[in-house]
């Protein structure tokens, strides 16, 4: 195989580098917000260790929260993500509030987001995630009366066929 059509080939790692991506996110979000409240953390502790002072300790933190934000936004040029940077971006704009109430009112608002960019790239099944979230504004939180593992481990990819299946008819 020629270099050049390798060159010309897109990337794609799958959802796990989109939540990996979201993953290392939240935690810089946490140890800038930690840093900046002066509470410890493992990353914190390694630094002031090292006799490196609270102001810089923060001013540090949050320049890395900054370069890795840019960082995804770049590596999400060349290598596809699910939903490119906005898909990261999702899950952390859901981390962000400390209510569940909050939490969910953000992630619908990221969702929605996320939809109307799709729509208007072309992807018309994506807004049809926002029935997802009238089960989730339901969810208290606490373990249901009745275990239902097996029904989702078929609901998942019955579910996976029937957007399949609306993307082909619309």
């Amino acid at each position: 195989m020629a270099w050049d059509a390798i060159a010309e080939r897109e990337l794609y790692f799958g959802i796990l580098l989109t939540f990996s991506f979201s993953l290392v996110l939240m935690a810089l979000l946490r140890e800038t917000k930690a840093a900046w409240q002066n509470e410890p953390t493992a990353f914190g502790d390694r630094i002031q260790n090292r006799g490196i002072s609270g102001t810089v300790r923060s001013s540090l933190v949050t320049a890395a929260l900054f370069l890795f934000t840019i960082l995804c936004a770049v590596i999400t040029m060349g290598v596809k993500v699910d939903y490119g940077f906005c898909g990261i971006l999702v899950p952390v704009l859901a981390y962000l509030p400390e209510k569940p109430w909050m939490r969910k009112a953000a992630l619908a608002v990221g969702i929605l987001a996320l939809s109307i960019v799709q729509w208007h790239l072309g992807d018309h099944v994506q807004i049809w995630c926002l029935m997802a979230m009238v089960p989730l504004a339901l969810y208290n939180g606490k373990p249901g009366k009745y275990r239902m593992k097996w029904f989702f481990y078929i609901f998942y990819p019955a579910h996976m066929a029937a957007l399949y299946l609306l993307s082909v008819i619309f």
